[in-house]
């Protein structure tokens, strides 16, 4: 629904036109680089915690630098570097016994978190409709609809996080993989607004267990998480 009605704006807004003298037939996209800053839910999640009356949250903020280069007229490939910092409600558990913990749904009780990870990632982008967009003077700086294929490694650098029934329990990265549907929309000449839905996401994680390493199962997510970036760019 939030991408919906950020589509939805885009259309409505006051058109925007940059003139070129470049042929349509010769319109590339742009390649870019710069800073942006951004945030997202899982749909799914909020949806259920809603249901069950849950007071769980997660907050994540992100920051960081990315380079767009183009590879061929309307696919690029975005590599990027940043920090992410998560704010979050999750349960407590209450030690009854030793190896034994109990959550009341009856009478909850919640604490406070904070995550902050390292990422990079890389990402093919095709940008399907450019020449059209173009030829109409609206695709600066990439603005249209786009699929990506993105991928990602991060390391958590500070967690808040402690139970003692995790108390062995080291995660040392995470690696991650998605199919997404995006769209950007330019609002000046060097920032950009850009959402987008995951489709179809993998991920997995190195961590250790009572000092053993482990590789965690793929774990497949389907349509759930929606991100908003705001995005300003260097000429």
């Amino acid at each position: 629904m939030f991408l919906l009605l950020f589509c939805g704006f885009s259309v409505s807004a006051q058109k925007e036109v940059f003139f070129t003298n470049i042929p349509k037939d010769s319109a590339k996209v742009e390649s870019l680089h710069g800073i942006s800053i951004g945030s997202g839910i899982n749909l799914l999640s909020t949806i259920q915690n809603l249901i069950a009356n849950e007071k769980l949250y997660s907050i994540p903020l992100s920051v960081g630098y990315f380079n767009e280069k183009r590879i061929v007229p309307t696919i690029t490939f975005v590599s990027s570097l940043g920090l992410n910092a998560t704010f979050s409600q999750s349960r407590l558990y209450t030690k009854i016994s030793e190896g034994s913990y109990f959550y009341s749904s009856s009478d909850p009780h919640y604490k406070n978190d904070f995550s902050l990870d390292l990422s990079a990632g890389g990402e093919l982008r095709w940008y399907w409709g450019y020449k059209r967009r173009y030829g109409a003077g609206k695709a600066k700086l990439n603005s249209g609809w786009y699929l990506s294929l993105p991928i990602g490694v991060d390391t958590r650098l500070i967690d808040t996080y402690k139970s003692d029934f995790f108390s062995n329990y080291i995660n040392y990265a995470g690696l991650g993989g998605s199919l997404s549907l995006g769209y950007r929309r330019a609002i000046s000449r060097q920032w950009f607004l850009e959402g987008n839905v995951t489709l179809l996401g993998i991920s997995t994680s190195l961590y250790s267990w009572n000092k053993k390493f482990n590789l965690s199962s793929p774990y497949i997510s389907y349509p759930t998480g929606i991100s908003l970036n705001a995005a300003y760019t260097f000429k």
